[in-house]
This record gives structure tokens, C-alpha cells and sequence, in this order.
């Protein structure tokens, strides 16, 4: 791999990044890909955020948002003027870019097209969400402007990225002529390696929104094998509006051994992954789940259904154990196997620790990442 050393400032290519909400840009788990990209790379990042900001260094990259408030209309508006005005406005004719980096395949992806024609670069569309599986026979789930710019998009694409086989599958079908590269997103795994970390008691469940995550179906099968488990708790960390909230609450039927935990940053989220038993992810749709690899990375066994991402991240009996999606009792049954057996629980998690080294470190995502960006810009370098 060429080092930052190698490549000077004036050949660094200047690719633009564009990304929906971005609250911490200088957290780990968000500057972590730009110092590593930085070896080869500079350039600009646009994004909604919590607050306006202008020219923040995001390692060799500069980080510019406008605050996320406000109605549905403000937001829009808002959200053009960072994802196109000002990209136009402090780029147009004035700095070379190379590439564009749209998030998504819709919002992001509309303005990197636009970016794309004006700034005469390369696009890339990245797809981080199982929307093909939401919706038989459309390109994504939502009304039909959205599929309708999302197909636009992804057709005038130089490249799409993908994350799991069945996206792969997918987008090779409907879109023959594209350029397509499956890669793992970015994790901060060095961050959870370096985490100390500890055999607990607790089953954790991290994300959101709820009814995806299948937090109903993990609270009913938590309930069935917890007599068996008096030491085990729940921990569910993640944000749920308060008119959903109750229906949850309610399913818990007061177990004190079931927590509700905030959202939280990655240093809280590292928290809790390194001091629990094992993760458990009981989602009904999944591209990857980041949440995967941070558990991988601390070591920890994963009980999983069998989503579009788990079953490429979590290999069966060998680094956790995979379950039917939206099956109480199986997912108890896998529960009850791994609470009962603490010895393998630990077996796993160090092979999952192995996979990950393997399969989706900081190191494999920017060699992946930098090899399809030299492709699809065309490079005289060794990538």
C-alpha cells in the first residue's frame, strides 16, 4: 500500500464527499476513513449536521453542513444549499475534482448527479440500506419520485457500491451496464481492538428504529429462557419515539432485568459492547450492521437473524449463531444455547475477532475503497 509520503499534494486527487447527517464529524467511527483516505486522497465533505460549519479539518479533508432544523421545506432547502450551492460555489472553476461520493442513491445521490455534470468528475453511489428487499419489484421502498430519482441516479452512475450478495445480486439484474463493487462500510475497529474488555452478563442490542431492529421479537424470547438465566439481563441501546415506546415497555411486562438505553457516541456505545456477554441482532433487515464488526472487534459472540448483512458478517457456529428472522423460539432456543455454554461464548468471540481482522478492519475497507476508487477514476499509479 502507497503511503501519504509517496503521494504529493499536487497529485492527490480531490474527490468531494457528500453524506445525509453527520452530528460528530471529528469522532472516530466519522474522521477514522478520512485520515486513512488521506494517504491517497483530499478534497471536501458536505453534510446536514447539528450545526453550521465551514472549512473544519476532517484530517486532509475539509468539512462543511448546514444545521438539520426546522420543518420538512427548511430542510430541503437546507440540505441544497450544502449538497449543491455551496459545492458549486467553492468549486466550480476553481479546483480540479475528481470524483464525487454520493451516501445514498436518493437525496445524496441527486446532488452528486447534479455535481457531477457541473464539476465535469466521476460519480460513485454507494447503497448502505436494504431497500430492494422492502418493496417486490421496485428499485426502492417509498413513493415513486424517490424510485424514480434512485433509478436516474444509479443508471448515470460510474460506479455503485454495495455491501451484502443479495445487493450485489440485485443491482447486477437491474442495472447490467453498471460498474459495481461489493466493499464493507467503514467501522473504527481500531477503536473497539483497543477497548479492555470484559465477560458480562448482559445481552446487548444496539440500534434503530425498533420495529427493524426486532426488538419485540428479542424482548418475548429474552422473557422465555430468562428463569433458566437469573444472572442474564437485556440491554437495549437505541432511540424510539415515545408513541412507539409504550408498545415495547409494555412487552417487557416490568422485567427489572431488561434495560432501555439511550443512543449514544461511539465511546458509549463502546461502553456497552465491551463489557457484555454477547450482541444479539434480531433485525428484520439488515445491509451490514455496523454494530457486527464493533462486537467482532471487542471479541464478542453475535446471535443474529439471518439478514442480507449477518450472514456475511457472522459465520454460524463459528463465530456466532445465525436464527430465523422473526422466530421467537428459535432465537430463544440460540439464546439459551449460547448463555448456557460461557466457554464457547469466549471461543466465538475470538474467532469472530479473527473474521474481522480478516474480512472488514480499517485496513481492508481502505484498500478496497482506494483500489475501486483508482479504477474507476483510471490511474497510472499501482493501486
Amino acid at each position: 500500500m502507497l503511503e501519504k509520503s509517496d503521494v504529493t499534494d499536487s497529485s492527490r486527487r480531490r474527490i468531494v464527499f457528500l453524506f445525509s447527517l453527520i452530528y460528530r464529524p471529528l469522532d472516530a467511527n466519522f474522521i477514522g476513513r478520512f485520515a486513512l483516505l488521506s494517504k491517497w486522497y483530499t478534497g471536501h465533505i458536505f453534510a446536514l449536521s447539528g450545526a453550521k460549519q465551514r472549512e473544519l479539518p476532517v484530517s486532509d479533508f475539509l468539512f462543511h453542513s448546514e444545521e438539520t432544523v426546522g420543518n420538512t421545506l427548511r430542510r430541503i432547502a437546507r440540505w441544497m444549499k450544502i449538497q449543491i450551492v455551496a459545492p458549486i460555489r467553492m468549486l466550480s472553476g476553481r479546483q480540479k475534482i475528481d470524483l464525487v461520493v454520493a451516501y445514498d442513491p436518493y437525496r445524496c445521490g441527486l446532488a452528486a448527479l447534479i455535481l457531477k455534470y457541473v464539476l465535469r468528475c466521476k460519480m460513485i453511489v454507494e447503497v448502505n440500506g436494504d431497500n430492494h428487499t422492502n418493496e417486490a419489484g421496485g428499485a426502492f421502498a417509498g413513493n415513486a419520485v424517490q424510485r424514480w430519482t434512485s433509478r436516474l441516479v444509479l443508471n448515470k452512475a460510474d460506479a455503485i457500491r454495495v455491501l451484502n450478495f443479495s445487493q450485489e445480486d440485485y443491482y447486477r439484474r437491474h442495472f447490467p451496464k453498471a460498474r459495481l463493487f461489493r466493499l464493507p462500510d467503514y467501522v473504527a475497529t481500531s477503536y473497539f481492538t483497543a477497548l479492555e474488555t470484559l465477560q458480562g452478563d448482559a445481552l446487548l442490542s444496539v440500534g434503530m428504529p425498533f420495529h427493524r431492529k426486532g426488538i419485540d421479537v428479542l424482548i418475548k424470547a429474552f422473557l422465555r429462557i430468562a428463569d433458566k438465566h437469573p444472572r442474564a439481563t437485556l440491554r437495549i441501546m437505541g432511540y424510539c419515539p415515545e408513541s412507539e415506546f409504550g408498545t415495547y415497555r409494555d412487552l417487557a411486562a416490568g422485567c427489572a432485568r431488561i434495560a432501555f438505553v439511550k443512543p449514544g457516541w461511539i465511546d458509549e456505545v463502546g461502553e456497552e459492547v465491551r463489557s457484555c456477554y454477547a450482541l444479539v441482532n434480531a433485525a428484520r433487515s439488515e445491509a451490514m450492521g455496523r454494530v457486527h464488526v464493533e462486537a467482532m472487534a471487542c471479541a464478542k459472540p453475535i446471535v443474529a437473524t439471518r439478514t442480507n448483512g449477518a450472514v456475511v458478517c457472522v459465520e454460524d457456529g463459528v463465530t456466532g449463531l445465525l436464527c430465523n428472522g422473526d422466530d421467537v423460539s428459535d432465537l430463544a432456543e440460540k439464546l439459551d444455547d449460547l448463555l448456557s455454554d460461557p466457554v464457547r461464548a469466549k471461543q466465538l468471540g475470538e474467532a469472530g475477532r479473527a473474521r474481522m481482522l480478516e474480512m472488514f478492519s480499517e485496513d481492508v475497507y481502505t484498500r478496497g475503497f482506494h483500489n475501486m476508487i483508482e479504477e474507476v477514476i483510471g490511474s497510472s499509479r499501482d493501486a
